[in-house]
């Protein structure tokens, strides 16, 4: 399934508007996430300095 970039219908193989299909499904998750760790600091980071 497709999305439309300019009219944002749902399509299955070419949008009627002209407009580039794009995926419609979500990226990848990984369970093994690379920058979880600096995500994380960087919150802790902005709840200490809000406090």
């Amino acid at each position: 399934m497709f999305k439309c970039s300019a009219c944002g219908k749902y399509i299955l193989i070419q949008c009627t508007c002209g407009g580039k299909a794009v995926p419609a499904e979500p990226p990848k998750f990984s369970a093994a996430d690379k920058y979880g760790k600096y995500r994380r600091m960087a919150k802790s980071f902005n709840y200490a300095k809000n406090q």
